[in-house]
């Protein structure tokens, strides 16, 4: 997200978690201890509260393409070096004569972002969850801490972050399972699938999966949604929401479009 570092997104992720979240596991993450080193791995985070240990391993699940790469860390990363081209700061213009050559550099960066809300897909979306998953040994993170902490209980938590940008607060169309309609809705919680909760339910030694869904770039407290997924209960039951069997965008999301955008020039400067 923007220009943080990876630890600094950790962090800001988790902070937004236990501020946002209703479950008692947040009232546990806000109390304790942050015992992590100096450059923790692996778990990305280390907190303790009286004999239990925490390991939290943030992942970032893109639901946006470019290519293989999150298209939002793309995307960001595109503008800031586009900006930082062709700025104009202490006496430097770098901009000047290259109008043109700029403009089509932001229109890429446009149409890109426009070309990956076109391509996206459900069942892609939920590749890439069960890839990030399969990269991730919990087993090997609670060993990790162990080491440190042979005599505490110890608890895995993975910190499933999902960015989404506008157009998926506005409205998505979802189908039921064992039906072919599509329903559309405008809502702010996080469109879980079967296929979702699956790919959890068969990652082992993770004792709960904390699930926040958040605007790209931001933690708006309005649009900001937090769950806690427990492993080995009912997942349905504990997220207290509708559970579909897919989810895509409405049809104008996912026609391609090609952005032109043209430049005005003020003769009198």
């Amino acid at each position: 997200m923007g220009n943080k570092t990876k630890k600094e997104e950790e962090y800001s992720s988790l902070k937004s978690f236990i501020k946002f979240c209703s479950d008692p596991i947040a009232q546990e993450l806000r109390d304790a201890e942050d015992i992590s080193k100096e450059k923790q791995e692996r778990p990305d985070i280390v907190l303790r509260k009286g004999d239990c240990v925490f390991g939290i391993e943030h992942i970032s699940i893109p639901l946006l393409k470019i290519e293989n790469g999150s298209a939002d860390r793309i995307k960001n990363a595109h503008m800031t070096r586009t900006f930082n081209k062709y700025r104009i700061d202490d006496g430097v213009d770098r901009l000047s004569g290259k109008e043109d050559v700029a403009l089509k550099e932001i229109e890429k960066i446009v149409n890109d972002h426009e070309a990956s809300l076109s391509a996206f897909s459900c069942r892609d979306y939920i590749n890439s969850l069960i890839e990030l998953l399969s990269n991730h040994n919990a087993k090997s993170y609670r060993q990790n801490i162990s080491c440190d902490y042979p005599k505490d209980k110890i608890q895995i938590l993975f910190l499933l972050d999902v960015a989404y940008p506008d157009e998926f607060s506005k409205e998505l169309e979802y189908r039921k399972r064992e039906s072919s309609k599509w329903d559309i809705f405008v809502r702010n919680d996080y469109p879980f699938t079967y296929s979702f909760i699956n790919a959890l339910s068969t990652k082992q030694y993770v004792d709960a999966f904390c699930l926040i869904w958040h605007p790209t770039d931001n933690y708006s407290i309005k649009k900001t949604k937090c769950y806690v997924l427990r492993h080995g209960t009912d997942m349905i039951k504990s997220i207290r929401t509708i559970v579909w069997e897919e989810f895509r965008l409405p049809l104008k999301h996912r026609l391609p479009k090609n952005v032109k955008l043209k430049l005005e020039r003020n003769d009198n400067e």
